[in-house]
């Protein structure tokens, strides 16, 4: 039994992890110009721009027949009421809320994600969409151990950490409200 899906199965998972790159990409983006720190906004610009390197070559991979609208398949779903509470904390400059949420609840939910979507190419038909999704994995593993060293060096005081939580919090309330899989972001 074949784990594949269907082309139009596909091209909707392809579409909205395209949005959830699009829209990390604009989340760390802003989040870099708001943050005090020269060092962490470095690392938001440069997560940032490989966000949006992801969703340009998922975009790419989206259908390319008549009938088809592409940018109608660019849509977050369920994961548009979690991403309205990371931008609020990315608009506020709350480095501590951005990369809490981004490296504990965005990152291994987005590795899960692709690394599902990759298991169920046709190697014969999805070999580019496969190969893309390996390099976004490549890419979000690293971030996750870049993130993670970030929060290491900085001194994270016990408000900083209760802070942390709280965001963590209002993040499992929107994914619950949204119907997200508490392992995925689509």
């Amino acid at each position: 039994m074949s784990s594949w899906r269907s082309g139009e199965e596909t091209a909707e998972l392809v579409g909205r992890l395209c949005a959830v790159e699009r829209r990390l990409h604009s989340t760390l983006g802003v989040a870099s110009l708001a943050v005090p720190s020269a060092g962490v906004t470095v690392v938001l610009d440069e997560l940032s721009l490989q966000h949006a390197w992801h969703a340009e070559l998922l975009s790419e991979r989206l259908p390319h027949r008549d009938g088809v609208d592409r940018e109608a398949l660019v849509d977050l779903g369920p994961a548009d009421e979690l991403f309205d509470v990371v931008d609020r904390y990315s608009r506020s400059g709350d480095q501590v809320g951005v990369l809490t949420l981004y490296a504990v609840y965005l990152l291994p939910r987005l590795l899960t994600t692709v690394s599902e979507l990759a298991e169920g190419c046709s190697p014969a038909a999805e070999r580019s969409l496969q190969r893309a999704c390996g390099l976004i994995e490549l890419d979000s593993s690293n971030a996750l151990g870049v993130v993670d060293e970030l929060r290491k060096q900085r001194a994270w005081a016990t408000s900083a950490r209760a802070h942390a939580e709280r965001a963590l919090a209002e993040a499992d309330r929107a994914s619950v409200a949204g119907g997200l899989d508490a392992q995925k972001l689509i």
